[in-house]
């Protein structure tokens, strides 16, 4: 009945038919071809009479037939973007992410919607205001004689990660990374690129070539290729272990108790990151739950207790990093 009378509503005579401007105002709200055209930029009126008339031949544009003249195809537009990376945001505000900076970027928030404007994730929303900081994961030496030598000016805490970051100096240049264990403002940390004969003392917040240190001993920021900075072993209060050493590769435990082997000239530093009692911190509120962006969750999900018992799996098998080099053209005929 409902729906009948709808119809009558609508298709009746023109005089109380709703004006079409609200109708055109509903469909570009929900369009994508208005979502596309509202992105560009507006051509000021008084001079679209005598410039929208002109031939792209005489302007000496080259664009191809059915694209608007003020449309740069060559820019990145916010909404033909995902998000897949926090990279993304920042080339869409215009840094530059090649040149390093340690002042803080601002780190626009999705909300949990993607480029679309659609929720893709229920969990995401409101929180307070969060800054980037450019973190150097790289702590290569000056050359394999003379280390790299830092001093900690101060250590604190980052919102987008778990474990804290300290800013160190060499000279005149400053960078962020990832702080150690028991690591505090006048430190000096040093990173060596030499492999001696006999395993290195490591002092915690040095860093080392995997294949420097003896067998047992706990690392984090470790490489997973050489000179491509620290891949495993990031999060707050987290290391890996030296298993032990075979040929040229060293077998490391890693945090989710899996071994790899990775090359001896990855660097990794000695000790655990800091912030070792993360996981151990109790939110408090659902208030100080929503600061962080979380938004709550269905009643209906339940966490396991284990009063059913858990599944005993064998470990997993050893994986082995390394980058695969394409052969030369002769050689792949020679074989």
């Amino acid at each position: 009945m409902a729906l009948n009378c709808l119809k009558l509503w609508l298709w009746k005579p023109a005089g109380n038919f709703p004006q079409p401007s609200v109708f055109k105002g509903s469909i570009q709200r929900f369009s994508w071809a208005a979502r596309m055209s509202s992105s560009h930029t507006k051509v000021d009126k008084s001079s679209a009479g005598t410039d929208s008339k002109q031939d792209d031949s005489k302007t000496g544009t080259n664009r191809k037939p059915g694209v608007r003249p003020e449309h740069d195809p060559s820019k990145v537009q916010p909404h033909a973007v995902r998000y897949n990376s926090p990279k993304m945001k920042f080339v869409l505000q215009g840094v530059d992410l090649t040149k390093y900076t340690t002042v803080p970027i601002p780190y626009p928030k999705t909300g949990g919607r993607g480029w679309d404007g659609k929720v893709m994730n229920k969990r995401i929303g409101g929180g307070a205001k969060q800054e980037y900081r450019m973190v150097d994961y790289t702590r290569n030496a000056i050359s394999e004689e003379e280390p790299l030598v830092e001093k900690v000016i101060y250590t604190r805490y980052d919102p987008l990660r778990s474990a804290d970051i300290a800013l160190v100096a060499s000279g005149n240049h400053k960078r962020w990374i990832i702080a150690g264990e028991h690591m505090k403002k006048g430190d000096l940390i040093k990173s060596y690129g030499n492999i001696p004969t006999l395993p290195v003392s490591a002092k915690a917040g040095d860093a080392h070539p995997l294949g420097a240190y003896a067998a047992g001993t706990v690392v984090h920021n470790i490489e997973m290729f050489e000179n491509e900075g620290g891949n495993f072993a990031r999060a707050a209060g987290t290391s890996g272990t030296i298993a032990r050493k075979v040929a040229d590769r060293v077998i490391v435990r890693l945090p989710s108790g899996r071994e790899a082997s990775l090359s001896k000239n990855c660097i990794a530093t000695c000790g655990r990151a800091s912030n070792v009692n993360h996981g151990k911190e109790h939110i408090g509120s659902a208030q100080r739950n929503r600061w962080f962006g979380v938004r709550p969750k269905c009643g209906l999900w339940h966490r396991k207790t284990g009063y059913n018992g858990r599944k005993i799996r064998p470990p997993k098998p050893l994986v082995t990093y390394e980058k695969k080099t394409q052969k030369s053209l002769h050689e792949m005929f020679d074989t």
